[in-house]
């Protein structure tokens, strides 16, 4: 079975909200998906120029007073297809990568200190990254009733806080453990 390109989904998903350049598309991903999605430019500019020879997006220069010619990047009919049938598919797993609990696995390498250094920072930033959910949380709230379908939006919104507070309580209880194992 081939590969799922998400980078793909992402910038039709994107598009479906209004034209864009690439470097609007990389805000976007910043400012909105980035703590559950990571995406580079290698990734966004690339796709970008195979999606416009597939027909599923459609470039346009535009002038800039203030720098180079920007690209401007829509969505095609074929492009709404294309992410319309890719929502249909059913995604069940979720792949998961932790560098955190890699070095925690092979930690009997390491000495404790550096480890409870370690989960300390985890858990400081995981933390902070929480508190960045219940803003997200609050203004999605207020913002619902107005427009419904931030409703999904919201509910990513949910699932990061939710993440990070499972992460809180597990990072305390590693740090615990470490300091009183023997």
């Amino acid at each position: 079975m081939a590969k799922t390109n998400y980078t793909r989904y992402i910038i039709l998903g994107f598009l479906t909200y209004r034209p864009l350049s690439g470097y609007v598309i990389r805000k976007f991903v910043e400012r909105s998906i980035a703590y559950f999605w990571q995406l580079g430019n290698g990734q966004i500019y690339p796709t970008l120029n195979r999606m416009v020879k597939d027909g599923v997006v459609s470039m346009h220069k535009e002038s800039s007073d203030i720098g180079p010619d920007s690209k401007v990047y829509s969505l095609t009919e074929a492009g709404r297809k294309e992410l319309d049938e890719w929502l249909k598919i059913p995604e069940y797993e979720e792949s998961f990568r932790s560098p955190m609990l890699l070095k925690l696995f092979f930690g009997n390498r390491a000495t404790r200190d550096i480890l409870l250094e370690d989960l300390k920072t985890f858990l400081k930033e995981t933390r902070e990254k929480q508190a960045v959910m219940e803003i997200f949380e609050k203004n999605y709230r207020q913002i619902m009733d107005e427009n419904p379908e931030h409703v999904y939006m919201y509910l990513t919104v949910l699932r990061g806080k939710m993440w990070y507070g499972t992460n809180i309580k597990w990072a305390e209880q590693a740090i615990k453990t470490l300091k009183s194992a023997k």
